[in-house]
């Protein structure tokens, strides 16, 4: 079924696209375990000390929606090459267990966990 949603990358400019694309998502959940907040709608911004204003919370569903692109468009070839991307995959879906409490926000993260576990175990 994941084959709908994604074409598989056949040259390098397919491949920088979608590693554009993931690193883009990652970007956009950019979840610390500081970064959640409990607030339920509410956008709050952050001096990170370099003069720059970081995003530091976002709407459950706009994290939920970011959650279910990124567990459709992460591939088996992301986690044959064992990149940069794949390690910021994973530390999302970990702090996503650890910090979300809402059951929609858990099941996409749960999701994602198998969704790498399933593409891991197929590349061994």
């Amino acid at each position: 079924r994941s084959n709908f949603y994604s074409l598989p990358c056949y040259s390098e400019y397919d491949r920088n696209s979608h590693d554009a694309i993931l690193n883009f998502l990652l970007d956009t959940m950019n979840v610390s375990e500081s970064s959640i907040l409990e607030e339920s709608g509410e956008e709050e911004h952050n001096n990170n000390g370099n003069g720059k204003q970081e995003l530091s919370s976002m709407h459950w569903r706009n994290r939920l929606m970011v959650g279910w692109f990124l567990t459709t468009q992460t591939s088996a070839q992301d986690v044959r090459n064992e990149s940069t991307i794949l390690m910021k995959i994973w530390n999302t879906v970990l702090t996503l267990i650890r910090t979300e409490s809402g059951q929609p926000l858990q099941r996409v993260a749960l999701g994602l966990f198998g969704r790498l576990l399933f593409l891991q175990a197929g590349a061994d």
